[in-house]
């Protein structure tokens, strides 16, 4: 059997494996293995309320629940900021919003609850 032949017997292969995977797989999602999604899973799975001194601040300087629900679903976890081996572990997520323009959001995971712990940019408020 001549090289060309067997090249193209082997190509077919790869796409008919190809087309099954896509078939059969398609509607997942490839990264969410990664430690960013991971985090950001946790995170939105175990948020709970802050407290009102950190609510109050985060409404003086204009954030939003629906911009807190972005930051933890599309925001980028920035593990050169977080601490992941202290106990409870830290983790800064960064998110360009509109309104703000980039912003971060240091959230605390502590057992099975995860918490608002500080934030930027935060303004002065009375």
């Amino acid at each position: 059997m001549k090289f060309q032949s067997r090249l193209n017997k082997f190509l077919l292969g790869v796409v008919i494996g190809l087309v099954l995977v896509v078939m059969f797989f398609g509607g997942r999602d490839w990264l969410s293995w990664l430690p960013g999604p991971q985090v950001k899973k946790q995170i939105t799975e175990w948020y709970q309320t802050p407290s009102e001194e950190i609510s109050a601040a985060l409404v003086c300087s204009g954030f939003s629940d629906e911009l807190l629900s972005k930051v933890m679903s599309e925001g980028d976890v920035d593990f050169g900021k977080s601490d992941t081996r202290a106990t409870p572990r830290m983790y800064w997520i960064g998110y360009d919003a509109e309104n703000l323009g980039h912003v971060d959001v240091s959230f605390e995971i502590r057992g099975e609850e995860a918490r608002i712990v500080d934030f930027r940019p935060r303004k002065d408020c009375p």
